[in-house]
Formats: structure tokens, sequence, C-alpha cells
């Protein structure tokens, strides 16, 4: 578990998919993003120059999707603790879309999770399941409905979360 302090706001991404859907990130994201105190991946990055772009805004942890390549060096899921009050889980997620929260609640549910963080469906998600927050930032590049991002307030007693469409 990775401890994490002074944190108030997240940037969260997923599924960019690049060069392989498309060859670089949307250009609002950088303003989008701009001041933020972190910022999570969940996967699918597909090339490393994804966390070298999205580091030169703020801080990244990134999880392996099943489209990018060991070399990445990526786990596959995090799990971190945002200042002593939130663990948030953060994984791709694989498999079918169809139970996709179940395979996430299991792997996670002994951390006690304030939220599971994923990708993988491409389709923005914010969900009770199991009495576990599970949120999906969608796409930023190749969203199923539409593309879009993520911003989590964490300054306060709850994690507040907006879905941003790009």
């Amino acid at each position: 578990m990775l401890i994490l302090t002074g944190i108030k706001k997240i940037g969260v991404i997923s599924d960019t998919h690049i060069p392989s859907r498309t060859l670089s990130l949307p250009d609002n994201i950088f303003s989008l993003f701009d001041g933020m105190d972190l910022i999570i991946h969940c996967g699918d990055l597909v090339n490393a120059d994804v966390l070298t772009e999205l580091g030169s805004i703020a801080p990244v942890y990134a999880v392996r999707g099943n489209m990018d390549p060991d070399s990445i060096g990526l786990s596959i899921s995090e799990v971190l603790d945002i200042n002593g009050k939130f663990i948030i889980c953060v994984s791709h997620g694989a498999g079918s879309p169809f139970d996709i929260k179940h395979r996430l609640y299991k792997e996670f549910i002994a951390y006690k999770p304030s939220i599971i963080l994923y990708g993988h469906t491409h389709i923005a998600a914010d969900e009770i399941y199991h009495d576990i927050r599970l949120f999906n930032p969608g796409s930023a590049t190749s969203g199923r409905d539409f593309n879009s991002v993520a911003v989590l307030d964490v300054s306060g007693g709850i994690i507040s979360a907006k879905v941003i469409r790009l």
C-alpha cells in the first residue's frame, strides 16, 4: 500500500491507447488536470510516453491494462492510502464487462476500499456494489458513448467524483 499525504484533487484517466487508437492525449487534458495533486491512470496506456506527458502535470500512478506491454513495468493493481482517510484501489479490470464489478470487489474487499477505480469498459460509471463505490472515468480517447476523464476531490470527509466529457 502506498501512503500519500497532502492530496486534495486527483485526475483520473484510462484507456488512452496511444498510439494504437490515437496519436496523442487530447489537448484539453493538460488544462483539465492542471492543479491536480495526483493523476491516476487506470491502464491501457499502450505507450509509456503517456506517463511522461501526464507526469509533466502532476505525479502519476498507473496500473497495467490488458493492452500494455510488460516492458512499461506497471503493476496489475495499486492500493493507495490517501491522507490517512481514504483507501483507493486501482485496477484496469479484465475479461467480460458483465461481471467486472464482482471481480474487482473480490480482488479488493480485504482492503476495505473507499472507492475502486477501474477502466477496461471504455464507459464512464459511478456505481455502488455491495456497499463499495466502483468508479470508471471512461476512455480519454475511444469512449463507447463519449470520451471522458474524471476528477476526484478528497479534501473533505467524502470523495466527490465528477466525470468530464472531452
